[in-house]
């Protein structure tokens, strides 16, 4: 039996599964005394390509990163969110999938909201990509899936360059949600 979950009043999906960011020390090429030049620079340089097949994501199941696939659903938040505090310079990353289920094949206007550096997928074909992380404001990415009746499989890596009171949030919002 499958449990489907409808998009949220904004149309934004609030159901995911997700690994819990995996951090590693981040070693900055150079300093500044310029905090916020320094830290502007560094996101524009940790950005890695990603490399091989996409996990697959299975609940209980560990992911190339050690970590293991939870779903994720806080009140029907919106945003899936794992911010936090670092005091020392850290790469971040994690995973968040969901499916979205359409009646026939469909295109729709959607939009990812992240502070991250991500990329995106909609049944493997990787269809966004934001490469440098912002700190303030928010930013959006505004894009258009192409949905096929039924199952589709969307999948994101999250980079983000943790510093300070780091914001590793995502949200997809379909902006037609008929």
């Amino acid at each position: 039996m499958k449990t489907l979950f409808s998009l949220n009043r904004d149309g934004a999906v609030t159901n995911y599964l997700v690994t819990k960011p995996r951090t590693w020390d981040f070693v900055a090429p150079y300093t500044l005394k310029d905090q916020l030049a320094f830290e502007r620079e560094m996101r524009a340089l940790f950005y890695k390509e990603p490399e091989g097949e996409l996990p697959t994501p299975k609940l209980g199941a560990t992911s190339p990163h050690g970590t293991v696939w939870e779903y994720n659903s806080k009140n029907r938040n919106p945003y899936v969110d794992f911010s936090v505090f670092y005091f020392t310079l850290k790469r971040v990353e994690f995973y968040a999938a969901t499916v979205l289920v359409s009646d026939k094949p469909r295109t729709v206007r959607a939009r990812v909201w992240s502070y991250a550096a991500f990329d995106m997928w909609n049944n493997g074909e990787r269809v966004a990509t934001e490469k440098v992380p912002v700190y303030h404001p928010i930013r959006f990415t505004d894009l258009t899936l192409s949905l096929r009746e039924g199952e589709n499989d969307i999948f994101f890596l999250i980079q983000n360059f943790g510093v300070r009171d780091t914001r590793n949030m995502l949200r997809l919002q379909l902006l037609d949600n008929e």
